[in-house]
């Protein structure tokens, strides 16, 4: 009888302890004051899933902003396999915004839309070639603003915007299609797709 009691004390011990642990933990996660590490990531043409390396914010004036990634992107197809060309890439990625607040944010306005506001997307991409061995490293910027009037652009949206005194951060999403500079030095190049894209707790 002794003994049972013994397992029975044990057992009701061990799941007061359970349960402080799991209340504890629950409430740091619903905590807005404690944001999560900022990441941003997007898949490269349904193919490749993009992380980016660091996420900083840059304001444009007013509260205009924009959010900057740097990236590492791999295996881009050679815009001229001549060339030569690494198959590594050093970039950046630019999300512009007219204003910091919760919405839909299309590259282009139109007739149908009902707000003001708009986005625009940048990709700077440093290609490398060899020329007899030696680096040549040239910088393309792709853009959502070198689409023609009729190319689709695509859009982000703003869902969260934190802006408590222990942590001010925003959260989104995006589609973006970029289009090369038609005055890059590196040849005939192709749109890049920025699908299934997403943002969290970057810090502003």
């Amino acid at each position: 009888m002794r003994k049972l009691k013994y397992i029975l004390a044990s057992v009701v011990l061990a799941t007061g302890f359970a349960s402080c642990e799991t209340e504890a933990i629950d409430e740091k996660v619903k905590d807005e004051a404690t944001p999560g590490e900022a990441i941003l990531r997007f898949d490269l043409n349904n193919e490749q899933t993009i992380v980016s390396d660091e996420l900083t914010v840059e304001w444009a004036g007013g509260s205009a902003f924009v959010i900057k990634a740097k990236l590492s992107i791999p295996n881009i197809e050679d815009a001229n396999p001549d060339n030569n060309m690494e198959k590594y890439y050093a970039a950046n990625l630019f999300i512009s915004y007219n204003t910091l607040s919760l919405g839909h944010y299309p590259t282009k306005l139109s007739l149908e839309g009902m707000g003001n506001n708009t986005s625009t997307a940048t990709l700077d991409i440093q290609y490398i070639e060899f020329d007899n061995e030696r680096p040549i490293r040239t910088w393309v910027t792709y853009s959502t603003s070198y689409a023609a009037e009729n190319q689709e652009t695509g859009f982000s949206n703003i869902t969260r915007v934190n802006d408590n005194e222990q942590a001010r951060y925003v959260d989104g999403n995006f589609e973006y299609i970029v289009y090369p500079n038609p005055d890059n030095q590196i040849g005939k190049l192709q749109p890049f797709r920025l699908s299934t894209g997403s943002y969290y707790y970057v810090n502003y």
